[in-house]
């Protein structure tokens, strides 16, 4: 099993890194992170934000399997993600689905375990994908919908948290 990791911290508005892992197959990433703009703890609405990870596996001959997981964050918990500034914190999340009812996370997929994670499947050898596959050498782009709730009372600051996308195959 080959990890592939990359970190981007949260709020800054232009973030992109790109690596490639040895072996066959070999993976890349890149991300446009969650930037929630400015925060009004007065307002009722709650802040949105989009963001995405690219990746892009290669291989010849034999087919894989992987998974695009995040981490926690600074929270250490899935389902409370939180923003810091100092000793001052706003709860967010992060999730697969724009309803904002999927956490995305590092559960075991569908759901289990409270969070999602995108599984990608790339068919070759004994390698068997149902419904299709991924093709060698093509982007494929997974979305993040950020939901930051309102009515958090706060001061004044630049709230960041860091999240690690791990490419598992």
């Amino acid at each position: 099993m080959k990890r592939w990791r990359l970190a981007w911290p949260w709020l800054l508005l232009a973030i992109g890194s790109t690596a490639a892992h040895a072996g066959a197959p070999a993976c890349t990433m890149s991300t446009n992170g969650l930037a929630f703009g400015n925060y009004d703890p007065t307002s009722a609405t709650a802040v949105t934000a989009n963001g995405t990870i690219g990746f892009t596996c290669t291989y010849t001959g034999t087919g894989f399997t992987a998974t695009l997981s995040i981490s926690t964050g600074n929270s250490g918990s899935y389902t409370n993600r939180t923003l810091n500034f100092g000793t001052q914190s706003l709860s967010y999340n992060i999730y697969v689905n724009a309803a904002d009812t999927e956490i995305f996370g590092g559960g075991t997929g569908n759901g289990v375990g409270g969070t999602y994670y995108y599984y990608l499947c790339y068919a070759g050898g004994t390698v068997f994908c149902p419904g299709g596959g991924g093709q060698s050498g093509t982007q494929y782009i997974a979305p993040m919908y950020g939901l930051l709730p309102a009515q958090q009372d706060v001061s004044a600051g630049l709230y960041t948290d860091t999240i690690i996308a791990t490419i598992t195959y």
